[in-house]
């Protein structure tokens, strides 16, 4: 659980990169759906969607992105491109790179 702290506290680190506040809270929603999605992947998650509604909801971030199905489609992205490597610094890379930003601009603009 510590590493999915330290995961969900790096994705702050794209403020800058995706200013719009709605949409940073889309990317910021789909991360969170990703980190969660890779840690329950390899067994370490054993309720996916109690984890998701906690975390969403402690992060303060606005559950309804939930239902968008192109910020779930996003975040199952992420965790495939996280493959077993559920880190805060393979998310941050992902997540920095420039063919990856204009997939994410594709998925929720």
């Amino acid at each position: 659980m510590r590493i999915l702290v330290t995961l969900l506290c790096s994705i702050f680190v794209l403020k800058p990169l995706y200013a719009d506040s709605l949409f940073y809270e889309k990317v910021k929603v789909a991360a969170t759906v990703g980190g969660i999605l890779c840690f329950s992947n390899q067994g370490l998650v054993p309720d996916f969607n109690e984890l998701l509604n906690e975390t969403i909801k402690n992060n303060g971030d606005n559950p309804d992105h939930l239902s968008d199905k192109n910020v779930l489609r996003l975040g199952e992205l992420i965790a495939e491109k996280l493959g077993n490597r559920c880190t805060d610094q393979n998310l941050q890379r992902i997540l920095l790179d420039e063919d990856f930003k204009n997939t994410v601009m594709q998925f929720l603009m």
